[in-house]
Order: structure tokens, then C-alpha cells, then sequence
């Protein structure tokens, strides 16, 4: 089976990821996986690298429609993608589907809903997110929940893991790799590190990540005098970072998912979260983290001064947390989900061609 995977974003997050990692676990599958990309890109640039095929086009992104005929599906990662398909289904009949992402429901303007109505499924990476979509009145059989997964190949530690170990050697490392920006809420991450500091004085933390509030939070930080935070900025490879943290900390305010997570469960970090969106489909309380209420200082504070004053919690949270991800969040058990859905969609579609043929 032939498809064309479509993701137009511009940089390397979780979306571009779960992308790639799809693409190169549907291929011992038999699946003959094409990615149309922004040229330059880095999403781009690691397919070509992992010796996946890729079609790279420039802005105007809509005029690529000739690109599109050929596949039995085309998989759009994100909405440029799927406004691009959408916009040429009715010309080149291949069955659409997309993958929802976040957590909020989309606009109300015609072409939002007319490019959702051409995907034939809305694949969610969560429960919150099939919920919002239900609500926007998608039908629920159009909504499979398929989650992000991860490859179960932790990173060595390397020279520059041994280097951040021996730089904070004195500190335990609350950690958290994200995006500076609204959803994953960094304020409330300095209102904890500004509470635990007043309690204790052998803490660090350490957010990896880079966006639009990363000016705003640094100053915050400077303003609230706390010494012992360092915005690490994007990290293209932050596993020297999990190998560090002691903690995983997420303040999400909102999340699709949360991948991030898997990630800390696959270097056995216990890890500390809201339950904001999907994370509590990844972190089940008291048995692979703990959770607290969106923005609730006291509650997450707590939680961590819990977390670190227990071997016992934590090591307990981070083997059952490695076993969930190897039965539920692996890429092959991703790409098998993929697998089915794919297949009845395209069965369907060559039945209904048949119809209209006779």
C-alpha cells in the first residue's frame, strides 16, 4: 500500500516526531511511505537521513495538488496539511484522514469545517481530544483514538550527559522539555520552583525548550530572584537532559497528549504533571506519577516534595510507568493501529469505486 504523508510544519516537535516515527514503522509493514514537507526543513531532513522518501515544495503550498495523485491514502500530520488535501480530494478521490493533535476544537469558519468534513477519519491522539471533537459534532465513528508512541531505544549517556551531571552534581534536577509558550504554562513552573526554593536550597530547574514567552519567562524569573533556573533553549537532542532530571515536571494548562512524557517514562524519570488534555491518558495517578489540577501551586509543590522524599513512589512509578509504554505507547504498536485503520479505509473506498464503476 501506497501514502503520501503530508506535514507542513516548519519546525521539529512532537507532531514531526510521531510523523517520522510512523513512517519508519509502517515500512517493515510492506507500506511504501512518501512525505510531502517544507523543503529546508528539519522534518524533511531527517526522513531523507532515515532513507524515506520525500517530496519538498515551497509555499504556495496549495498549488502542490499534482503531487497528490497516485497513493491509496494521503495522511495529513497537521492542518496545513490537511487544508492541502482537502482543498484536492474532489479532484483526485483518494480517501483523506488527519491526525488532531491538540486538545482545543477547531474554528467555526466554513472552509475549518468543510476540510475536516473530507477526511473520512479524525484520528485523536487522546480521549480530551475525541471528546472536544464530539462536541464540535464530529460522529464518533469517525473519531479513532490512536496515541503518540516512542521508540523503546533509550540514548547512551554521552559526554555531554556526564558534563550536565558534573556541572549540577550537588542539585536534584526538576526538568521539563517544552515549548515556552501559553498552553504548557511556564509561569506556573517558576511559581513552583519560587515555592520549592523557600523549602529547599539543593534544587535546580531546568526547562528545555524554546518559543514565544522565553524572553517573558527569563525575566520573570529574574524578577522573582530565582538563581537556580536555566531556560536551557531548543535542544534538537534533549536526551543528555532526561538522563539528568530526577523529576519530570509538566504544568500543561493544555495537551493534546503530551509526549514529552513518554519520553520521561522511557529514561525512567518519575514524573510530576497537570492533568491538563490527555495527560492523564499517559500518567495514571499514584501508579506511573502524579497528577495534580491545572495551575494549583500548592497541590503540584506538594507532589514533588512527595515524589523526591519517597525511593519507594518513585521507583515503583517509573518501572510500571516503562511498562505501560512498552504495552501501549511503542511505535510498533502504533504502527499496527495505523495498519488496521488504513487498510479498512482503503477497502471501503475501492468497494465504493467499484459501485460507481458498474
Amino acid at each position: 500500500m501506497k501514502i503520501l504523508h503530508i506535514n507542513l510544519a516548519k519546525g521539529w516537535r512532537g507532531g514531526e516526531r510521531q510523523t517520522l516515527f510512523l513512517m519508519e514503522a509502517l515500512r517493515p509493514l510492506g507500506y511504501q511511505s512518501v512525505l510531502l514537507a517544507r523543503r529546508g526543513h528539519e522534518l524533511a531532513g531527517r526522513t531523507l537521513k532515515s532513507g524515506l522518501p520525500v517530496i519538498p515544495i515551497t509555499k504556495p503550498f496549495l498549488i502542490a495538488g499534482a503531487h497528490l495523485p497516485g497513493y491509496d491514502l494521503i495522511h495529513a500530520h497537521e492542518v496545513r496539511g490537511l487544508q492541502l488535501a482537502a482543498f484536492w480530494q474532489a479532484v483526485h478521490k483518494q480517501p483523506v484522514i488527519t491526525t488532531r493533535r491538540v486538545d482545543n476544537r477547531p474554528g467555526n469558519n466554513p472552509f475549518t469545517k468543510y476540510k475536516y468534513r473530507q477526511a473520512v477519519k479524525i484520528v485523536c491522539l487522546s480521549k480530551a481530544i475525541h471528546a472536544g471533537m464530539r462536541a464540535w459534532g464530529v460522529p464518533a465513528d469517525k473519531l479513532p483514538v490512536i496515541p503518540s508512541a516512542i521508540k523503546m531505544q533509550p540514548a547512551a549517556c554521552n559526554q555531554t550527559s556526564r558534563q550536565l551531571r558534573e556541572k549540577y552534581r550537588s542539585k536534584k534536577i526538576i526538568g521539563c522539555v517544552a515549548a515556552v509558550e501559553e498552553r504548557k504554562d511556564p509561569l506556573t513552573f517558576l511559581r513552583v520552583a519560587t515555592e520549592l526554593s523557600r523549602q529547599r536550597d539543593d534544587l535546580m530547574f531546568i526547562w528545555v525548550g524554546n518559543g514565544p514567552l522565553l524572553n517573558t519567562m527569563q525575566a520573570k524569573a529574574e524578577e522573582l530572584n530565582l538563581n537556580n533556573i536555566c531556560f536551557a533553549g531548543f535542544q534538537s537532542d534533549p536526551a543528555p537532559y532526561y538522563h539528568l532530571f530526577d523529576i519530570y515536571l509538566a504544568t500543561s494548562r493544555s495537551e493534546g497528549l503530551g509526549s514529552a512524557l513518554l519520553d520521561a517514562f522511557l529514561y525512567k524519570v518519575p514524573v510530576v504533571a497537570t492533568a491538563a488534555g490527555g495527560i492523564p491518558d499517559i500518567v495514571d495517578h499514584g501508579r506511573t506519577g502524579l497528577l495534580a489540577p491545572v495551575a494549583d501551586i500548592k497541590k503540584i509543590t506538594t507532589h514533588l516534595l512527595t515524589m523526591l522524599a519517597h525511593a519507594d513512589l518513585r521507583n515503583g512509578c517509573v518501572a510500571r510507568a516503562y511498562e505501560d509504554l512498552r504495552q501501549k505507547f511503542s511505535v510498533n504498536v502504533m504502527a499496527r493501529a495505523y495498519d488496521n485503520l488504513y487498510r479498512d479505509i482503503v477497502a471501503v473506498s475501492q468497494n465504493q469505486n467499484k459501485s460507481a464503476s458498474r
